[in-house]
């Protein structure tokens, strides 16, 4: 396998000083020997150069795409991200990344009937195992969701899996595009109340302490993000 240069999007000043939510992304590169590099878009940061990468990740956000005209820096993302799919590279969105890899795709990005904070079961749909890309993950599994919003399926996408409150989790579109509502990379100490919907309450909302106490399947959740890793390095080089 060549040596791959991957661009991460952190979108929160505690990841970006502490590089919690990177973790898997950081040890996985060490491990496969690939170059990680990361753009902190709202102060402003030097995007690097389109024809330099191989693949990027966009990460969650307090921000949601609603706010595309008031946030300068997410026209900016945007576009970049927009450009890099055009250039046919590899790109992962997870939670706002996956909002805007949707819309990017024409696809609609609104409120979710409910908000799902916590761990909640994913089933994940037979055109999702069947796919190259996922073909690891189990029928269903326990994964953990912060979100208020969701998005319309691409039509050319391959839903990968459903929860109870919120049909669309996930989307593939050939090897190369990927987007994730829930959170494979999360660590438990990187999960605090600013992730949280305040003191709202919900069917599908847990508390803090019980997301954060669960450390056997954030465990089993950063294997799945090894995995799908993998096969994303393994079928498109």
């Amino acid at each position: 396998m060549k040596r791959l240069n991957i661009h991460c999007f952190i979108h929160d000043y505690w990841v970006h000083n502490n590089k919690l939510e990177i973790h898997v992304f950081t040890e996985w590169c060490k491990l496969r020997g690939h170059k990680l590099t990361f753009s902190f878009t709202q102060e402003g940061e030097k995007l690097p150069s389109i024809k330099n990468i191989d693949w990027i990740i966009v990460l969650g956000c307090y921000s949601t795409l609603i706010d595309y005209d008031r946030e300068y820096w997410i026209k900016t993302e945007y576009d970049f991200v927009c450009n890099t799919i055009n250039n046919h590279k590899i790109v992962m969105g997870i939670c706002f990344g996956a909002q805007m890899i949707a819309n990017i795709m024409g696809a609609r990005v609104y409120k979710n009937t409910e908000k799902e904070f916590g761990w909640h079961k994913l089933f994940v749909t037979e055109e999702a195992k069947n796919n190259n890309i996922f073909n690891f993950l189990p029928q269903q599994l326990d994964v953990v969701l912060l979100h208020n919003d969701t998005f319309d399926l691409p039509s050319n996408a391959i839903r990968i899996g459903s929860t109870e409150a919120c049909l669309n989790q996930g989307f593939i579109v050939d090897t190369k595009i990927v987007a994730l509502q829930f959170h494979l990379e999360q660590l438990s100490d990187n999960i605090g109340t600013e992730d949280m919907p305040g003191n709202e309450t919900g069917k599908y909302i847990q508390s803090l302490e019980y997301i954060k106490s669960q450390y056997e399947k954030f465990n089993s959740s950063n294997i799945l993000m090894y995995k799908l890793l993998d096969n994303l390095e393994f079928y498109n080089t």
